[in-house]
C-alpha cells in the first residue's frame, strides 16, 4: 500500500507542475490599454494612422487615369512575457506591433488592383501593472521591413503604374 500512496504522490505533484505551466503559458492578462498605447506610438513612427489611405503618386497612361494609393492596417498582438525579477512574479509583456503598408492602383476611378505590401515590425512592451503611470511602449531598435517586392521596387511609382497598366489590359480591362 505504502508504495501506491508514493506513485499518487508523485503524480499529484507532476499534476501541480504541469498546472502551474500551462496556467503560466496561457495565463496572459492582454491589455487593451497597453495595444492602444502602442498603436498610437506605432502611429508615430510609421507616420500615418491606422486605416489611413493616401494617394502616393498619379499618372495618365493611354488615356487611363492611374492613381497608386497606400493604405495602413496596424496588427498589435500579445506574444508572450519575460520575467524580470528572480524573486517575485514581475512580467514584463511582450507585444508584436506591426504596420502593414498596402500599394495598389486604382483605375479611372473602377478597379482596384492590389500590388505589393511593406510590413514594419517593432517590439512592444508593457509592465503588466494596472497601479502604474507608465505606458506601454515600442523599442524603436527592435525595428524590421519586409516587403513583398524589393525596396526599389516599392518605391519606383512609375514602375508600379506601368505593372498595373499592364495588369489591367492582361486581365481584359481593355481591348
Amino acid at each position: 500500500m505504502k508504495g501506491n500512496n508514493k506513485k499518487y504522490a508523485i503524480m499529484v505533484i507532476i499534476l501541480a507542475i504541469l498546472f502551474a505551466v500551462i496556467y503560466d503559458i496561457f495565463s496572459s492578462n492582454y491589455s487593451a490599454s497597453a495595444a492602444r498605447d502602442l498603436e498610437l506610438e506605432l502611429e508615430s513612427y510609421v507616420g500615418c494612422s491606422m486605416d489611413s489611405e493616401s494617394l502616393v503618386y498619379s499618372t495618365i497612361i493611354e488615356d487611363l487615369d492611374i492613381k497608386i494609393m497606400e493604405k495602413a492596417d496596424y496588427v498589435i498582438e500579445y506574444i508572450g512575457h519575460e520575467k524580470y525579477s528572480v524573486f517575485k512574479n514581475d512580467r514584463i509583456y511582450k507585444y508584436s506591433c506591426r504596420a502593414i503598408l498596402t500599394r495598389y492602383a486604382v483605375i479611372d476611378e473602377s478597379v482596384h488592383i492590389d500590388l505589393m505590401e511593406k510590413v514594419i515590425l517593432y517590439f512592444g512592451y508593457d509592465d503588466n501593472d494596472l497601479g502604474s503611470n507608465t505606458r506601454a511602449s515600442i523599442n524603436p531598435a527592435t525595428k524590421e521591413i519586409e516587403y513583398s517586392e524589393t525596396e526599389e521596387y516599392y518605391n519606383d511609382f512609375q514602375k508600379i503604374a506601368s505593372d498595373a497598366y499592364d495588369l489591367y489590359v492582361a486581365n481584359g480591362q481593355i481591348n
